[in-house]
């Protein structure tokens, strides 16, 4: 007797969910997979029988393919996993926990397995050498792709970059106060999350040298990008400013020291590079030539022109 449309509507879903079970409880290893299959198959034959050859058939397909799409990630998987495994250190985690960490993470955040054990591989080749810190790293790293809509590829790479460049300490509150100071320069700034970690990634190197703070480089680059530049430009401008702050010329040198300002390493380490931005603004306001003398590259110029100018307020905020 043939199955009415509603009968099939049912059985499909029933077959859609109990395949997921299965596979589920079959579990995840690649040598097993074909064993799996035939477990979950001969489940669902069984289940189909009540509606006839015809309606088998036209499911079979589809859970076959459910099934070969489901090995082809487990393998995709396992090999993401094991070139892990060639780079991590398992004297605080074991690879079968990091394996399970990753699934689960994956689970939470949303995201395929395999781009997260991507990331993780990623955290680790990054210098984050020790895995249950990969794992913090990677789980902050995660949560901040899915906020600031951009892949944990991204993610990964501005929070591992951030912390190498500025040496900090890797644990919850350090990594939830920078993932939270990285969504605030999203939100006030007109940039995107994969254009923030490619552009800071740039400037920060130079910035932690010269002792500006993480939060006032965020601060700098989202003005500059709501004076209408791009992050990748901003960060250009930026990097070229500190770099002659860092290396000024004698003409430079000259100027600071007829005017008794100081801009030196050791003030802006102590006092943060916002209060010599504003003795800059004070000291020459819209002396063009004194600023082409103290920043004399072009790019340079005209990140510190917009800093001291009409961006200064935003800087501030």
């Amino acid at each position: 007797m043939a199955a009415s449309q509603r009968q099939v509507a049912e059985l499909e879903l029933r077959l859609r969910d109990f395949v997921s079970k299965e596979m589920k409880r079959a579990g995840r290893n690649v040598k097993k997979e074909a064993t799996a299959m035939q477990k979950v198959w001969k489940g669902v034959s069984k289940a189909v029988k009540v509606v006839g050859a015809a309606v088998m058939a036209a499911f079979s397909v589809a859970v076959f393919k459910g099934m070969r799409d489901g090995i082809k990630r487990a393998v995709e998987f396992s090999h993401a996993m094991q070139e892990v495994r060639t780079i991590m250190d398992e004297s605080s985690m074991s690879f079968k926990d990091a394996s399970k960490n990753v699934s689960d993470l994956a689970l939470e955040l949303g995201r395929s397995e395999i781009e997260v054990a991507k990331a993780l591989y990623q955290t680790l080749s990054a210098g984050v050498t020790d895995t249950a810190e990969a794992m913090l790293m990677l789980r902050q790293s995660g949560r901040l792709a899915v906020a600031a809509l951009m892949s944990t590829n991204d993610a990964t790479d501005l929070l591992t970059n951030t912390f190498n460049a500025y040496g900090m300490e890797i644990n919850e509150n350090t990594l939830t106060a920078t993932s939270d100071l990285m969504q605030q320069t999203i939100r006030l700034g007109k940039v995107i999350g994969p254009e923030l970690a490619h552009s800071l990634g740039y400037v920060m190197p130079i910035a932690a040298n010269l002792g500006v703070s993480l939060k006032e480089l965020n601060a700098m680059l989202a003005a500059l990008t709501l004076g209408g530049m791009n992050a990748g430009m901003a960060s250009t401008q930026l990097r070229q400013a500190m770099a002659q702050l860092l290396h000024p010329t004698d003409d430079a040198k000259d100027l600071l020291k007829e005017f008794g300002l100081n801009v030196s390493i050791a003030r802006i380490k102590a006092e943060g590079f916002l209060p010599v931005l504003a003795d800059i603004k004070t000291t020459f306001g819209d002396n063009a030539k004194a600023l082409q003398t103290l920043f004399p590259n072009i790019r340079g110029l005209i990140g510190i022109m917009a800093l001291a100018g009409n961006q200064f307020s935003d800087v501030q905020r």
